[in-house]
């Protein structure tokens, strides 16, 4: 009989000693320890590649560039620099009879032209093919091949100057791209290389793995890799490249929560637009976009399928596999990429034969980004005061500014021989209609450190109101209608002589004659703060050289000018241009045009017709040295340079050398001369008398006049020679 009251098995805890049921209780709360630690881990770890997703990796580096170049009909390449821009860029001469993209070649009169692709072709960027006939040195046409379209001007790519990182990053050559736009071949060679079970795997690859690890063990040496596309994303966002096996589990698991948060196509179009592809020049180059243009000068869309293998063979070791360095080593590692593509049938046996005999090229460097560093810091100031806080984003990434580098390194060059005193000078190129800085060139900031702000540098401005005809009954007649006797000189100048070779003796007469209250009025209409002393002296506050080339800007101008500034321009999805404020004064426009007149070299003409003034193409100029330093100011109606040098004993004819170079009268083009407005006439006036020239002055100046005060009377010298010849004429009005 079976006992049905027999006690039930006891629970397996009761059944534990004491030390036992400890063990398991420690157990448990270690294994609930390992699980919070765990979660709390994969919530970092989804944190972590949330933010790289969603915000490191939707940061992009801003490119600024110089200005772009236009090449206009009539231009002569001679002058415009043509093939030193494109030196520059990186183009070379090549003896192809159809210069690929970065080369050009001449052909008897025609100069062919393979213009490489640039992002900025809604900005009017010309890429492709160019045919430019030449007339000499002066274009003819020119003509775009694609289209077999004529025009009357091209715009070149700008010279990229500088990038400014994005935030958290260093600086770097990196553009954002979409995978719709991608190449399909590029696409699946990248993959093929890469990642062959990219669209199956969860993120790590097992198989790849496990056959890693067998290769690794038998050649007892890490040989062989099995990081997934996703595996190399996440170590280019949010790990060190360090390999340690803490570094291979942390990214493993990253790329597990990735590929659970994000899909292929996400994950795919960050790695193109971020992997390491080698550097170009100081800055390392990522995503196939910025490389594509960089190494063959073309769109990615637009690579055949050579180009297309090189560009994925380069990704498994940038610094190895090189075209630039390593072309033997490139070109096989190419051709294993074709065979594979060939394999996918992703290219046919003749695209593959035809790839493969290719040779392995690459563009050219272009010249490393000319030295702008106070030009850039002013953009900077300006951009941020602006624009605030701009996000440079995908397809919005361009800054382009009014800086024209060949003329900044020309002004570098011309510098540097003055030694010291060049490394501390000041020179600003501009456009004084629009105000755009082509070349800005200072020390440290713009500000001058000595003193010897006196009235010379500004001696344009005292002059003013000596142009003014008085209120006497002898009002036709103005200060700067006399003949002027400085001591110690035993000749007479006329205003405009004084002016370039005596401007300290001028400065007193304007003092003496028109008085330093008509001065000091002239002075703050031109936003100059100066007193007048007891001693009627002036007293003038501090200026800078970059105040004084705003003043003759007015002059060039006729007072309407633009306000001195780098000009800049955002462009692409957001596109942001800088302020174009206008600075006007005033002054009687006549009155503005005699001082710029004022200016113009003394060119002489005898009235036999030999030599005629060249004044209306000459720009003004005026060069003055003070107790700090030398002055000098050229400009015409399209172009102004000012350069403030330190120092003693400089050497004048260095500094007019610079002027020539940076503002050069045109050999075919007419130079743009302001225009005189109503009222102004001009006169063929004696240089010893000031009056109207007869057939006896042997030295003939073209003057102008406000309109009444021009000279009627006809020159009375008998141009004797000898001590007493003044006298025998009488004393010159």
């Amino acid at each position: 009989m079976v006992d049905t009251h027999a006690e039930s098995p006891l629970p397996l805890r009761d059944c534990l000693t004491p030390l036992a049921k400890k063990i398991l209780g420690l157990l448990k709360s270690l294994f609930l320890g390992l699980l919070i630690v765990f979660s709390i881990y994969l919530v970092i770890i989804a944190a972590f590649v949330v933010w790289a997703f969603e915000v490191k990796l939707q940061r992009w580096p801003l490119f600024v560039h110089a200005a772009p170049f236009e090449l206009h009909v009539d231009d002569n390449v001679q002058q415009v620099n043509l093939l030193r821009r494109l030196s520059r860029l990186g183009y070379r001469r090549t003896t192809d009879p159809l210069p690929r993209p970065g080369y050009w070649n001449r052909v008897g009169a025609k100069l062919n032209l393979s213009l490489k692709y640039s992002p900025l072709t809604g900005q009017g960027i010309v890429s492709g093919p160019v045919e430019i006939s030449l007339d000499w040195h002066r274009v003819r046409s020119i003509r775009l091949m694609r289209s077999k379209e004529t025009t009357d001007r091209i715009c070149i790519e700008p010279e990229l100057l500088s990038v400014i990182p994005a935030r958290g990053t260093k600086a770097e050559l990196c553009r954002s791209v979409s995978l719709q736009e991608v190449a399909p071949t590029l696409l699946r060679a990248v993959i093929l290389t890469e990642d062959t079970r990219f669209f199956s795997h969860s993120g790590i690859d097992l198989i790849s793995i496990r056959h890693a690890v067998e290769t690794n063990i038998k050649a007892r040496r890490y040989v062989e890799g099995a990081s997934t596309i996703t595996q190399q994303l996440i170590k280019m966002t949010l790990l060190t490249p360090e390999k340690t096996l803490i570094r291979k589990i942390n990214e493993a698991f990253l790329a597990i929560v990735a590929d659970a948060l994000y899909d292929k196509e996400t994950i795919l179009e960050a790695y193109l637009n971020r992997v390491y592809l080698g550097h170009w020049g100081p800055y390392p180059v990522k995503g196939v976009a910025e490389a594509s243009r960089l190494f063959f000068g073309k769109d990615q869309r637009d690579l055949d399928a050579a180009e297309c293998a090189l560009l994925a063979a380069i990704i498994r070791a940038p610094n190895v596999i090189s075209p630039r360095f390593n072309p033997d080593r490139a070109r096989k590692r190419r051709n294993v990429i074709l065979k594979l593509l060939l394999k996918d049938e992703a290219i046919s046996r003749e695209d593959y034969d035809v790839a493969s005999s290719k040779p392995v090229r690459m563009v050219t460097f272009a010249a490393s980004p000319v030295k702008a560093r106070q030009f850039l810091n002013w953009v900077r100031t300006r951009a941020e005061d602006q624009v605030g806080d701009f996000k440079p984003g995908p397809g919005s990434q361009d800054l382009l500014t009014s800086l024209d580098p060949v003329i900044q390194d020309e002004v570098l060059s011309l510098l540097s021989p003055f030694g010291p005193s060049g490394a501390e000078a000041h020179v600003i190129v501009a456009n004084p209609s629009t105000g755009a800085v082509r070349a800005f060139v200072a020390p440290s900031a713009d500000k001058w450190p000595g003193t010897g702000n006196g009235l010379e540098p500004l001696l344009a401005i005292a002059a003013v109101p000596a142009l003014v005809p008085d209120s006497s009954e002898r009002g036709r007649f103005t200060a700067a209608s006399q003949i002027l006797f400085p001591e110690n000189k035993g000749k007479p100048y006329t205003f405009r002589q004084a002016f370039h070779e005596q401007p300290e003796y001028l400065a007193a007469y304007l003092l003496e004659t028109v008085g330093s209250e008509k001065i000091v009025s002239a002075l703050g209409q031109f936003g100059i703060s100066a007193k007048s002393d007891p001693q009627r002296k002036i007293v003038i506050a501090p200026y800078s050289p970059r105040e004084v080339a705003s003043i003759y800007s007015l002059f060039a101008t006729l007072g309407d000018a633009g306000v001195l500034a780098p000009a800049y321009r955002f462009v692409g999805k957001f596109s942001v241009e800088s302020p174009s404020p206008r600075w006007r004064v005033e002054t009687d426009p006549r009155i503005l045009f005699l001082v710029n007149y004022l200016m113009k070299e003394m060119d002489t003409v005898a009235l036999t017709g030999a030599r005629r003034s060249r004044a209306g193409n000459n720009p003004a100029r005026y060069t003055v040295a003070d107790d700090a330093g030398l002055w000098s100011i050229a400009f015409r109606g399209d172009q102004l340079l000012l350069v403030r040098m330190p120092g003693k004993n400089l050497n004048d004819h260095a500094i007019d050398r610079m002027v020539d170079l940076l503002i050069p009268v045109p050999r075919h083009n007419p130079a743009k001369s302001i225009v005189p407005p109503s009222g102004i006439v001009f006169r063929k006036t004696c240089v010893q008398s000031g009056l109207r020239a007869t057939s006896l002055c042997p030295t003939v100046v073209l003057e102008a006049f406000l309109k009444g005060t021009q000279p009627v009377e006809w020159c009375p010298l008998r141009h004797e020679t000898g001590p007493d010849a003044q006298q025998k004429a009488g004393p010159p009005r």
